[in-house]
C-alpha cells in the first residue's frame, strides 16, 4: 500500500473517529447514533441519483424533442418578452410580445420551423393572415402577418418542402415581418430558446 493511500485511509478514520466522538458527546440514543451514521453515506448517494436523472433527462430531450429551424432568412426587429409598442415607440406604452420578429421582403417564402400539421388557418386583427401548426408533444406554432397562406387545415407539412405561406404586412403590423411564436399549450415560450438548443443539438449529433 502506498504512502499516499495510507494517509488518506488515516485521515477517514480519523473523521469516523471524530463523529462517533461526537456522537457519544451530544449522549444520543443507539438508533439515533445508527442514523447519524447511516446519513453520512446517503448525501452522496441523494446527489448521485439525481445527478443520473438530470444526465438522462437530458438525453431524452436530446432525441425525443422535435428540431425547431429558422423558417426563413432575415432580420431580427423585435425579441419575446416586454416591449414598446411599435406604432408609438414611448417607454411609457409597453405591451408583452409573445414571439419574435424577423423582417423580410414582402413574398419571402416562410418555411415550418419543426414538422407539424396545419392545425389552423385565418385572419385576425392582430395577427392579420396566420397558420398555426401543431407538432409532437404537444408543441405549437404560429406564423403570422402573411401576405399569402399556400397550405390548408389538416395538412401535413415539414422544413424544406413547399412554404406554409409568404411574408407580409397584415394585421397589426408596421412594416414586412415574420411573428414566429412557439407555445405549449396556450402559453407562449421564446423561439430563441428551441433555436439555441436545435443548434446544440445538430452540433452534438449531426441534425
Amino acid at each position: 500500500m502506498s504512502e499516499h493511500t495510507k494517509s488518506i485511509e488515516e485521515k477517514l478514520n480519523k473523521s469516523s473517529r471524530e463523529l462517533d466522538d461526537l456522537i457519544r458527546a451530544a449522549d444520543l440514543p443507539e438508533d439515533d447514533r445508527r442514523s447519524a451514521l447511516n446519513d453520512r453515506g446517503r448525501k452522496p448517494r441523494r446527489i448521485l441519483r439525481w445527478a443520473i436523472k438530470l444526465f438522462l433527462l437530458f438525453v431524452f430531450l436530446l432525441f425525443a424533442l422535435p428540431p425547431f429551424y429558422i423558417p426563413l432568412e432575415g432580420v431580427r426587429t423585435s425579441g419575446f418578452f416586454i416591449r414598446r409598442r411599435p406604432e408609438t415607440r414611448l417607454f411609457t406604452d409597453l405591451e408583452f410580445h409573445k414571439g419574435i420578429d424577423i423582417a423580410a421582403p414582402v413574398g419571402t417564402p416562410v418555411r415550418p420551423a419543426a414538422i407539424g400539421r396545419v392545425a389552423d388557418v385565418g385572419y385576425s386583427d392582430g395577427y392579420g393572415n396566420f397558420v398555426e401548426l401543431s407538432h409532437l408533444f404537444g408543441f405549437r406554432t404560429v406564423y403570422a402577418h402573411l401576405s399569402a397562406v399556400e397550405t390548408r387545415e389538416g395538412a401535413l407539412i415539414a422544413p424544406g418542402f413547399s412554404p406554409l405561406g409568404r411574408v407580409g404586412q397584415t394585421g397589426r403590423a408596421t412594416g414586412p415581418h415574420l411573428h414566429l411564436e412557439i407555445k405549449i399549450g396556450e402559453r407562449s415560450f421564446p423561439p430563441g430558446v428551441f433555436l439555441f438548443y436545435h443548434n446544440v443539438r445538430r452540433y452534438l449529433i449531426g441534425f
